[in-house]
């Protein structure tokens, strides 16, 4: 008979299938969780695990990896009400045999769940018997999974490397090569289970082939038990029942015997070839003496050719003169460059070759004075070319005796481009100082913060003349103190220093003339190299018409309930033009943004969104679309708002993306409406699930009593059934209370509400049992759901109901830096460290559970939370966390 472990934590669902599994022949032992069915499973064996998914503190995935981590390969069936998909694929990733839904008629239910029992049941003995046969071949054989999991390895494998099947079956990840191979590597078993690409296939094999589904291959890098073999192999993939690929198996033999004789063989024939190769070696030795007289003459014509070609290849041209000026060597080039060849010159004068006179007699008699003093000189003189008169600079060495030289040589390079070089920078420098002297923009050159130079405009726009200009520092330029409020001093000192950084800088400036007028200033700084030091040069512009207009836009603008901006496309989002809109939505003023002069736009973006913001920005340039995103910003005062944000992009002449523009707005309380529709709905969402699951568990408790009451001989006594029944209605209608409570949750809004006054009425709402109640609160008021008064009651009741020795119950409440924090601490037994973190779990607890779940909820719709920090043994201590914007101040502190 097949004996069955159940496991559920409904004791009536428990008893239901227990009857059905015996009536259909099965040996049933119950157990109501699974921590009890661990303990059972310790105590005697069992050809099957049928288990609840939903339990308390150890669900059914969670026995199911227990079992596993074991090392338990018993069937294990999920039998739930669940019917969610990634439950069923993750129970069945974990090793589950099975997943049967709950509901339904239970005669069919129940027997799908004995044929599902009987079928794993069946294979597990399947698999037995063939390691059982695996194990008994005398070749060294071993198995793996589809995942590369080692399943079976046999006694032979035992003997060739040292590794027992237990140290090795369950482990992947290529282990089963080590003991072979010293070292983790694919073998030929994963080409077999598909576990490696085509183009992996050699691995290193000596030889390597295949046979249909078959793999062969030898190899001599085996070293099983640190001694070097050769061995053979073949693997051939698996398959299951349905033609799926489910794994391979892979057989071994030591064939270092057969190797080493074929090697004897190769030996002997490689020493035959050695003795052919030194007879042909000294046939070619004799053969080669003829040729090295022929090889020496090729060599001097080749170092001839060389010579001729590093001259050739070399930026100079080289000319050898005797003492009547005659060519005595004309390298390639040089000949070339004038239209002649080598042989042609060698020998002559250059008046016999027609060369220009009145170019050639100045060269001529720098060679004679070489001659004469046996001394080096440089001349810079033109030459003739076929392209033209060129300009070279020429060195003339004396060759030969010292004082008395024979030859001399005359190095000639080409200067022509630089000479026209010079003259053109000279001609760019005056071009340059027109440039700067006409320019329709002031131009001011600075050494540190003095004025170094100036144009005519700079002159018109500040009311001085150049002298007056020059010399003159920076901050006299300016009034005391600019818009911002800043020391112009200061700022300017900040700004320059960045530009002698290196780093552009691009601003507005308020002037001032000599004639103490002040003028809406544009104005770009840029380092500059000169006369090797760095200098800074200021390009202003007057925007006095342009900030007239802008006031006048603003002044439009500041009606409109948010802000219009302009700015770069960069990481900081750069404003160029920010309305005046901006003060309102986030505090700070529009200048203090302008050109990051405070702070930047990205500065008051929450950094969580910082990232995302700029992505989909860059993917609207991409396909040159609209933006529109939300996300968070904070304020000047600390405040967290959300802005809604539409913008575009103005695209330069060529396309790129210029700079961007658009509008913000304040969309907090639109958020605001929004995250409490979300919120009920996914309450709704969640109270219909649980509504649905717990429905079919007990109706389906109610069918299969029904069941077992029927017919001449039934199983369950009627008495009995309708006990059981009325009970399972029982438990229905606390269900259906339950959804009424959960349902009132956010329904009717938030409201201010004193702390100490909920509490007093919350502890009346509770029968104390005469436990002692203290309080110790401070006047304030809670922003909170009506039922927040539940919450208390719920922690005050659950300490009376569990702490089993309560004698003192306290609630109080402290400000800390995080916001306010409300306690509730009794003296009982306390909550064991392994329940903390399921005790708000719907379902999990000593009673019904639902208590504690639904004070969570109730908390969360108006972003509260509670926690448990207590000491098991020494009592229960519930801390409700309430966040500084959801608490106020309403008179002194009272007891």
């Amino acid at each position: 008979m097949t004996s069955v472990l159940l496991v559920d934590d409904e004791p009536a669902l428990l008893e239901v299938t227990r009857l059905f599994l015996e009536r259909d022949g099965f040996s049933v032992t119950t157990a109501g969780s699974g921590s009890e069915a661990l303990g059972k499973l310790a105590h005697g064996p069992f050809d099957a695990i049928v288990s609840d998914y939903e339990m308390p503190l150890m669900d059914g995935l969670a026995l199911l990896s227990q079992v596993r981590s074991f090392g338990m390969t018993i069937p294990f069936v999920i039998f739930t009400g669940r019917g969610r998909e990634e439950v069923a694929i993750r129970a069945l990733n974990e090793g589950a045999d099975f997943y049967i839904r709950k509901g339904g008629d239970p005669k069919s239910q129940f027997a799908e769940l004995g044929n599902a029992i009987r079928r794993s049941v069946a294979f597990r003995q399947a698999e037995r018997r063939f390691e059982t046969l695996i194990s008994s071949l005398p070749d060294p054989t071993f198995s793996i999974d589809d995942q590369g999991y080692v399943t079976t390895w046999n006694r032979a494998m035992e003997e060739m490397t040292g590794v027992l099947a237990d140290e090795m079956i369950g482990r992947g990840d290529f282990a089963y090569a080590v003991p072979i191979y010293g070292t983790v590597r694919p073998m030929l078993i994963d080409i077999a289970a598909g576990l490696i690409l085509d183009t992996d296939e050699r691995l290193g094999y000596s030889i390597f082939r295949r046979e249909g589904h078959a793999v062969y291959a030898e190899s001599s890098q085996a070293k099983p038990r640190g001694n070097p073999v050769f061995l053979w192999g073949k693997a051939t993939p698996l398959f299951d029942d349905a033609g799926r690929l489910s794994g391979a198996i892979e057989t071994i033999r030591d064939i270092s015997y057969r190797v080493a004789l074929e090697q004897d063989l190769q030996n002997q024939y490689e020493s035959l070839s050695v003795v052919d190769e030194e007879l042909k070696a000294q046939m070619e030795e004799v053969i080669a003496r003829d040729h090295e007289r022929e090889i020496l003459l090729a060599e001097i014509k080749d170092q001839q050719i060389l010579l001729d070609t590093i001259f050739d290849i070399t930026p100079v041209n080289f000319y050898v003169y005797d003492r009547e000026c005659r060519f005595r060597y004309v390298c390639r080039k040089g000949a070339s460059q004038i239209g002649m060849t080598p042989e042609e010159m060698v020998g002559h004068h250059w008046r016999e070759l027609g060369m220009p006179v009145d170019l050639m007699e100045p060269l001529e008699a720098s060679l004679r004075e070489v001659f004469a003093t046996g001394e080096e000189m440089e001349v810079y003189s033109p030459y003739p070319t076929l392209a033209g008169e060129r300009y070279y600079r020429c060195i003339i060495t004396p060759m030969g005796d010292v004082g008395r030289p024979d030859l001399v040589l005359v190095t000639i390079l080409d200067v022509t481009e630089a000479r026209m070089a010079e003259a053109s920078l000279q001609e760019k420098g005056d071009y340059c100082h027109l440039l700067f002297e006409s320019a329709g923009d002031a131009l001011l050159l600075f050494d540190g913060l003095t004025v170094r130079d100036c144009n005519l405009r700079a002159m018109e726009f500040f009311g001085f003349s150049r002298d007056e200009m020059i010399g003159r520092k920076a901050g006299t330029l300016s009034p005391e103190f600019q818009p911002s409020g800043g020391r112009s001093r200061d700022i300017l000192l900040d700004l320059l220093g960045r530009a002698e950084e290196g780093e552009l800088q691009f601003f507005e400036w308020k002037g001032l003339r000599s004639d103490g007028t002040l003028l809406d200033l544009e104005a770009t700084v840029s380092p500059l190299m000169m006369e090797g030091r760095q200098h800074l040069l200021g390009v202003i512009r007057d925007i006095s018409e342009r900030k007239r207009h802008e006031d006048e836009i603003n002044h439009l603008l500041s009606h409109i309930p948010g802000m219009v901006y302009r700015c770069d496309i960069d990481r900081d989002w750069t404003m160029r033009f920010i309305s005046e809109g901006c003060r309102s939505l986030t505090g700070y003023a529009p200048d203090e943004f302008i050109g990051n002069r405070v702070l930047s736009w990205n500065d008051i973006i929450l950094p969580d969104h910082r990232e995302r913001l700029w992505n989909a920005w860059m993917e609207m340039i991409r396909t040159k679309g609209i933006f529109e995103g939300e996300y968070p910003i904070r304020r000047s005062d600390g405040d967290i708002r959300w802005v809604w944000e539409r913008g575009t992009v103005v695209y330069e002449e060529d396309g790129s993306p210029g700079y961007s523009e658009g509008f913000i707005t304040d969309i907090t309380d639109r958020r605001k409406m929004e995250d409490s529709i979300r919120h009920l709905n996914t309450k709704l969402a969640l109270l219909s699930s649980m509504t649905r699951h717990d429905l079919r568990n007990r109706l389906g408790t109610i069918l299969g009593y029904l069941d077992l009451m029927e017919g001449p001989d039934p199983i369950l006594p009627q008495n009995d059934g309708f006990s059981k029944i009325k009970d399972t209605i029982g438990r229905i209608l606390e269900m259906v209370e339950f959804s009424h409570d959960y349902q009132e949750i956010g329904s009717h809004g938030f409201s201010w509400q004193d702390l100490p006054m909920t509490v007093v009425r919350a502890v009346d709402s509770v029968d104390n049992g005469g436990v002692l109640m203290a309080t110790d609160l401070p006047g304030v008021e809670i922003l909170a759901d009506p039922l927040f008064e539940k919450v208390i009651a719920t922690c005050i009741d659950n300490a009376i109901r569990h702490g089993e020795k309560v004698t003192r119950i306290r609630v109080s409440a402290e400000i800390t830096g995080g916001g306010l924090s409300i306690l509730c601490e009794d003296d009982g037994i306390g909550i064991p460290p392994e329940e903390k973190s399921r005790i708000f779990d719907r379902g999990v607890g000593k009673n019904t559970g639902l208590g504690l779940f639904l004070a969570c909820e109730i908390l969360a719709i108006s972003g509260m939370s509670i926690s448990e920090e207590g000491v098991y043994g020494e009592g229960a201590r519930f801390v409700i966390q309430v966040p500084s914007h959801l608490y106020r101040y309403s008179g002194d502190k009272l007891s």
